[in-house]
């Protein structure tokens, strides 16, 4: 009786794994969709700010900055989401931080990889008033979008890059 429940434990627990326990990849079944929830996340750190508002946001930080990815795949085409963290210099800003852009490369080098990223939320927060409520040496986080590729991604998670600003 044992070895009979076992039997229909271990067929059970066959079929919910994805069948007989050959790759179903191999048999023409997207794998992807076996793997799970896959969480991704950088370190980064600046390299530049070209930006209008260069002499506001302060690019020098005391190491990398981590930053947790949100990610949407469909097919070959990913959106990652994610906070991005300025140091604020002071000043008057020139023109509005809600237009501004981001480009991020892999390891400091856009032949690994770079995506250009916007700021994702800018119809919902008003980051000219978030500046103006900081001072000097305070973090402004900014919610920035891109799209890019699966390669692109699995060359940046868990690896390290550089943003250049140009808010």
């Amino acid at each position: 009786m044992k070895k009979l429940l076992l039997l229909f434990a271990t067929i059970a627990m066959m079929t919910a794994c994805g069948g007989n326990g050959t790759n179903s990849g191999a048999e023409g079944g997207d794998s992807t969709a076996n793997e799970g929830p896959k969480t991704y996340s950088i370190e980064y750190d600046f390299n530049s700010n070209s930006g209008s508002n260069w002499e506001c946001l302060d690019i020098h930080t005391d190491g990398k900055i981590k930053a947790d990815l949100q990610v949407n795949i469909e097919g070959d085409k990913v959106t990652i989401n994610m906070p991005l963290q300025v140091k604020i210099k002071g000043g008057e800003l020139k023109k509005s931080l809600n237009e501004g852009e981001a480009q991020y490369s892999v390891e400091n080098s856009s032949s690994k990889g770079s995506i250009k990223f916007k700021v994702a939320d800018a119809d919902k927060v008003n980051y000219d008033e978030e500046f103006k409520k900081l001072k000097e040496g305070d973090v402004l986080t900014i919610n920035i979008t891109g799209e890019t590729t699966k390669d692109v991604l699995e060359k940046m998670n868990n690896n390290w890059g550089t943003f250049a600003l140009m808010f």
